[in-house]
């Protein structure tokens, strides 16, 4: 199996981040920032961390991918009785495995080497939650987004998801929550093509 070297990993120059989706993740945030402050009563906001599962199997020749810790701010604003919509600005973590060959003979090899590179997947979506209960405590979560990686280059892909999540009222206005969901991304070469985040966080 031939290897194929990926870029450099992620480093700090402007022009190299421009290429990257730190650049959707800060404009994401950004248009969060600059967006017109909900009534306090009603309106709310999210900060959460948490994981996401990728595929691991094999998508294209010696490429493999491996989960990471994710980051998401958002702002929401209810609509219905048992509805609420949201924007979200989320950044996540991954890795991309390369597998390294090892020639050696039968039987002595124990195991596949790889090597790992650190990526991203960023972008922003549009969320609606619905209540499963009068108090909105279990709600339901769909959405669509656009989204930014870079594996062997940077490519954009629109992903569609759904998943459920619970809050536990904290004191005062703030509330503990959990979500998990499942992210069909539009498949691009050598990109993740489903996302499986699971993130616990604050609203306020």
């Amino acid at each position: 199996m031939v290897h194929r070297p990926l870029p450099e990993p992620i480093g700090f120059p402007v022009t190299q981040l421009l290429r990257t989706p730190l650049l959707a993740f800060a404009v994401s945030v950004t248009a969060l920032a600059v967006s017109p402050a909900p009534a306090a009563a009603q309106g709310f906001g999210d900060l959460a961390i948490g994981w996401t599962a990728v595929p691991s199997t094999p998508v294209s020749g010696d490429y493999r991918f491996a989960g990471g810790p994710v980051v998401r701010a958002s702002l929401g604003q209810p609509v219905a009785t048992r509805v609420r919509l949201r924007t979200d600005a989320s950044l996540l973590f991954f890795k991309v495995r390369t597998e390294i060959p090892t020639p050696c003979p039968f039987p002595q090899c124990t195991g596949t080497e790889y090597d790992d590179n650190e990526r991203l997947f960023g972008g922003v979506s549009e969320s609606a939650l619905f209540a499963l209960d009068a108090g909105g405590r279990t709600y339901l979560i769909g959405g669509v987004g656009i989204y930014a990686t870079q594996v062997q280059n940077t490519s954009i892909h629109e992903g569609l998801y759904g998943g459920v999540g619970t809050e536990f009222p904290m004191q005062g206005n703030r509330r503990l929550f959990f979500e998990a969901s499942w992210q069909a991304n539009t498949p691009r070469t050598n990109s993740p093509q489903w996302l499986l985040p699971v993130t616990a966080g604050i609203r306020f």
